[in-house]
């Protein structure tokens, strides 16, 4: 499939409900009705990147597992492939990062969307300090 719009519902420990949200570039079918996704990236390859743009897109597959396993409502993505679709400027090459992603990434990446949105409903986030940066310091 590809381009599938998907959303499912996150319970928060105060009972409310999050609606998750995602478009998945490309999710293949394996054997024994689990998924591997893959998403589509244009610029810097996965060698390129910092440790922390490295970090956003762990994070962004960990979340595709989580939407696609709650879809689902059950355990279905095994792997990831983030597929660059230009040329390393280190090797000339294209890239393909192959990731795998386990139940325990997705606890990790659950327990922090909990943080945020008690600290959203309850307004704590207002009180807290952010680092200022180039993007966000309209806001």
């Amino acid at each position: 499939m590809t381009e599938k719009r998907m959303s499912a519902g996150f319970d928060l420990k105060g009972g409310e409900t999050l609606r998750l949200y995602g478009i998945i570039d490309k999710m293949e079918m394996l054997d024994g009705g689990k998924i591997r996704v893959v998403d589509y990236k244009t610029g810097k390859t996965y060698g390129e990147k910092t440790k922390p743009q490295k970090e956003d897109l762990d994070r962004q597959v960990v979340f595709y597992k989580l939407l696609i396993d709650k879809y689902y409502a059950e355990n279905r993505v095994t792997e990831a492939v983030l597929d660059f679709v230009q040329k390393s400027k280190k090797t000339g090459e294209f890239e393909k990062q192959k990731m795998m992603v386990d139940n325990s990434d997705v606890a990790k990446l659950e327990e922090e969307i909990q943080e945020f949105a008690e600290d959203i409903i309850s307004g704590a986030f207002l009180d807290r300090e952010y680092e200022k940066t180039k993007e966000n310091e309209d806001f």
